[in-house]
């Protein structure tokens, strides 16, 4: 099965102008692999301060898993769809700023 953008995609062959769509793998990432390893100990030992340190390593491994939640993207050129999980970037940067303005 052909992807978005390469150079069998769409019937007449074409290469959409924004690439090649790659989705991430968070799950892959070192930064993840730790935080769903040492969670539970971390709650366990009470090493976690506030409650908002917990729910934003939560929100963190919920991250980009379709699980919890994700848009189907539909390509109309090559007429290719695939599933996007929703990531939540914005929101872990937002409560990481206010953990450094204290």
């Amino acid at each position: 099965m052909s992807g978005c953008g390469e150079p069998s995609a769409g019937a007449a062959g074409r290469t959409p102008k924004g690439g090649v769509y790659r989705p991430r793998k968070p799950r892959a990432s070192p930064l993840y692999q730790c935080a769903d390893r040492h969670l539970a100990e971390l709650r366990s030992e009470g090493r976690l301060q506030r409650l908002l340190e917990e729910r934003v390593i939560e929100r963190f491994l919920k991250c980009g898993d379709p699980h919890h939640g994700f848009a189907r993207i539909y390509c109309p050129e090559c007429r290719h769809d695939y599933l996007l999980a929703f990531s939540c970037n914005y929101v872990q940067v937002g409560i990481m700023r206010s953990w450094v303005r204290g």
